[in-house]
């Protein structure tokens, strides 16, 4: 069996610390032999290499929404799908242009107008001034609107309208923000899930995936059981096998003593 979580509010709260029962959980199913993945928004050099040094783990784990999968040993990026040079010089064209508040991602930096992080969602990571950015292998476009109106939203139809190979989903972020992602149109969570099960030899059927955001339902898809959080949004809920109690009341802790007791 193989367990792939996601990060943010599944596996840890918005204070972003592992818990002692969390952490003992986790050690407990991978010394039985189990697969335990992350599969999150963020890089891994951010607050999740910490987070897997502090689990004590290695294996392969999905990053920036399935646009890249890490060995968490070598620290290597072993699978990626990023946007086309093309795209992205266009993308980040129509996003300056029009005033809308971006970062970028590229290897281990995120960029951004000011070189320097704006939102809490993007601390513990390493920055570098959006001018200094060349546009060819960029993993994510990541949105960020703050209290966004009906006509914020919107956003996503005009883009997709305009850009027919990139992938968005909306999440929210531990600090409740709307975050929007925008990725190559094969650097889903799914995506690289498929390509996850293919390296390791797992089944989807023997594969359990936990979320709690929109941007799990790719991951969730496709996981034979799939399980979303007590805290997690309706939609995600209404295809989850199990609904496991919130993040805070140690809802990861719970699945895995019940499915791999």
């Amino acid at each position: 069996k193989a367990l792939i979580s996601d990060f943010d509010m599944t596996l840890v709260g918005y204070d972003l610390r592992v818990t002692p029962e969390i952490k003992e959980a986790i050690k407990s199913l991978v010394d039985r032999g189990y697969i335990f993945t992350i599969a999150t928004a963020r890089h891994f050099h951010s607050v999740i290499r910490e987070s897997i040094r502090e689990l004590g783990i290695g294996g392969l784990h999905i990053m920036r929404g399935g646009a890249e999968i890490i060995d968490a040993e070598t620290e290597k990026i072993i699978w990626s799908k990023y946007i086309s040079q093309f795209t992205s010089e266009k993308l980040l064209d129509f996003l300056t242009n029009n005033n809308i508040l971006f970062t970028a991602e590229k290897d281990e930096y995120i960029y951004t107008k000011s070189g320097e992080h704006f939102s809490p969602y993007c601390r513990f990571s390493r920055f570098k001034k959006m001018e200094t950015l060349k546009p060819d292998k960029i993993s994510v476009f990541r949105v960020f609107l703050y209290d966004p109106t009906e006509k914020d939203l919107m956003i996503e139809d005009v883009l997709l309208s305009r850009f027919d190979n990139i992938s968005i989903i909306r999440s929210k972020s531990t600090l409740k923000e709307i975050v929007i992602d925008i990725t190559a149109k094969q650097a889903t969570k799914l995506h690289a899930l498929n390509y996850l099960f293919t390296v390791l030899g797992i089944k989807k059927q023997d594969a359990i995936g936990v979320g709690d955001g929109y941007n799990d339902y790719p991951l969730l898809s496709g996981c034979g059981l799939k399980i979303a959080m007590g805290n997690a949004n309706t939609d995600l809920k209404k295809i989850a096998d199990y609904i496991a109690p919130n993040q805070d009341n140690q809802g990861l802790v719970t699945i895995i003593r019940r499915y791999f007791s």
